[in-house]
């Protein structure tokens, strides 16, 4: 019963990054995952010192927060010169560099650790329990990561249709009064979400790897939106499983099989794609030499 708890949780997990990161990779804002991830450490501190709890409303409330503070900090360094892969990078390191020291100034006060947030651990995640009055109802990550995955489904088919202009032709979406930096907050709000209620069981790594490489996969195989979503799900899916799986047989960290895993299948995808994979791109090239 624990290795499908274990397995359920790696696999909510994934799912649910892989639909994030679909709209991640199309807004072309990949790194503001990995951004992200380390980002909402003082968010989560703050949270965690403030409510004595890693699993209240007031922690995702408050990531949400950070990751919108430095969405508005990302778009005043770009409208000074800034480059986007520059201002990530100072972002980043700033963000996570204050949470790193707020997590040392408060170390006698809190049960939270870097490794934590950055790794991890779904061994643990049958003996996380939900308690609602009194009464335990359930695995609190199997509860948490499952009403985001619904959440997360459920709001991007209310705005797909203005998350689909603003992916591909910006310019016409704003023509037409759809607000693209709206659009963006929006991913960076469900990113952001998705992150804090999974990094107690999963960690900071397993997300963005989620988050980034089955959207990366799917877009090799498909130039189809919706099946580019399906295919990255699928990827997700099978990654969770088959690397719950190594790790058990190699007696190693599962966040880091399932990406593993998840790398391969990017892999494949890339050099076996009937369109644009590396062998077809290879042998065409040496088959128009040829007729040369």
């Amino acid at each position: 019963m624990n290795d499908i708890i274990i397995m359920s949780t790696g696999l909510l997990v994934a799912v649910c990054c892989s639909i994030v990161g679909t709209w991640l990779v199309l807004f072309r804002m990949s790194m503001m995952g990995d951004a992200l991830s380390h980002a909402v450490l003082p968010g989560i501190v703050v949270a965690y010192v403030w409510s004595g709890s890693r699993d209240s409303l007031l922690m995702v409330c408050a990531c949400v927060a950070i990751a919108l503070l430095m969405m508005c900090a990302m778009h005043g360094l770009r409208t000074r010169g800034v480059q986007g892969d520059a201002a990530v990078g100072v972002l980043m390191t700033t963000f996570f560099a204050v949470g790193v020291v707020l997590v040392a100034h408060f170390a006698s006060r809190i049960d939270l650790d870097i490794a934590c947030v950055l790794y991890g651990e779904m061994h643990y995640a049958p003996w996380m329990r939900l308690t609602v009055m009194g009464i335990d109802i359930g695995v609190r990550p199997l509860w948490t990561i499952g009403t985001t995955l619904v959440v997360v489904v459920a709001v991007i088919s209310l705005m797909w249709r203005k998350l689909a202009w603003c992916a591909f032709d910006p310019v016409m979406a704003a023509v037409a009064g759809v607000s693209v930096s709206a659009m963006h907050m929006l991913v960076m709000g469900l990113v952001s979400v998705t992150t804090v209620v999974s990094f107690e069981s999963v960690g900071a790594v397993l997300v963005l790897g989620m988050l980034v490489i089955p959207p990366v996969a799917a877009s090799f195989l498909t130039r189809k939106l919706s099946t580019m979503m399906v295919l990255s799900v699928a990827v997700a899916a099978f990654s969770a499983i088959v690397g719950n799986m190594m790790a058990t047989w190699l007696v190693a960290s599962i966040s880091g099989c399932i990406v593993v895993v998840a790398v391969c299948v990017c892999g494949l995808a890339a050099l076996c794609a009937p369109e644009r994979g590396l062998w077809r791109i290879a042998r065409n090239s040496w088959l128009k030499e040829r007729s040369v």
